[in-house]
């Protein structure tokens, strides 16, 4: 699974902090090592846009355009959330590595805990896999 260049993701994700509860849809795809995401409400009505360049990331967002060396600094900064985005097709597909990996009697990922390039420490459970094109994914996770 690590070795695929090219694949994409749906589905629902919930951004809970201690004052405020968020949830979106999301459209999330890699091309040749590059990201690029879609977030929308439950309605279909997109709410962001993020494609990452070669040298740059740019976000479409409430109908102005920004730009970013790092994905994750460009959320960060218009969002307000911290999220480890350059790491997202490791934790997504449940190949991330650390010494606290921790897996399941089928051999995979049942979480793992890392440090990001920031200092900041995530914990991520994997709470269900499903098979997909004979590749078992991640079907529900949570990412703290």
């Amino acid at each position: 699974l690590e070795e695929q260049k090219n694949w994409k993701a749906s589905g629902k994700v919930a951004f809970i902090a201690p004052d405020d509860r968020q949830s979106v849809n999301f459209n999330w795809q890699l091309k040749a090592s590059r990201q690029h995401l879609i977030l929308s409400s439950f309605i279909g009505t997109q709410l962001l846009e993020l494609i990452e360049h070669e040298n740059h990331s740019e976000m479409a967002y409430q109908d102005d355009q920004y730009i970013d060396q790092s994905s994750s600094e460009l959320i960060a900064r218009l969002s307000g959330f911290q999220l480890p985005f350059e790491k997202a097709p490791l934790w997504l597909t449940g190949a991330i590595r650390s010494d606290h990996n921790q897996y399941d009697p089928q051999s995979r990922l049942k979480s793992a805990k890392w440090t990001d390039e920031q200092g900041k420490t995530w914990l991520i459970n994997y709470q269900s896999y499903q098979m997909v094109d004979g590749f078992w994914v991640p079907k529900r996770i949570s990412l703290t």
